[in-house]
């Protein structure tokens, strides 16, 4: 039978990715992006963050981990596909959007450490 309460490291995964969002929208926002979604639900994912800049509308998937380099590199490609397959949905539903360049960043956290913004971290693969 399964427990009703989540693990406590779930909870605690899920207290860090809540922070690491908190932070990468606050970098982002000190950097002259307009955050418009925090942590927005679609069919295929969730989506971290939704900012624009200038003519740019970005998907930032923030990662937490011990280090600056794990967090940088915790994305494998099926995340990558799931988060291209969901800005796609957002975005087809969206008609504004389509006079924007899309793009799909990465905001790395690692504790004691300024986050790290990875422009143009990933794209589509054709």
């Amino acid at each position: 039978m399964r427990s009703p309460r989540p693990r406590k490291s779930r909870q605690s995964a899920e207290k860090y990715g809540r922070f690491g969002e908190f932070a990468a929208a606050i970098l982002l926002t000190l950097s002259g992006y307009q955050v418009l979604e925090w942590r927005k639900k679609t069919f295929m994912g969730e989506l971290d963050l939704v900012a624009r800049r200038g003519n740019f509308l970005v998907f930032v998937e923030v990662k937490v981990r011990k280090t600056l380099d794990e967090a940088q590199f915790a994305i494998s490609v099926s995340q990558q596909k799931r988060i291209i397959k969901a800005a796609s949905l957002y975005c087809h539903k969206r008609h504004w959007t389509q006079n924007f360049t899309w793009r799909y960043d990465v905001v790395a956290i690692a504790p004691w450490r300024f986050p790290r913004h990875i422009i143009d971290a990933f794209r589509p693969i054709n």
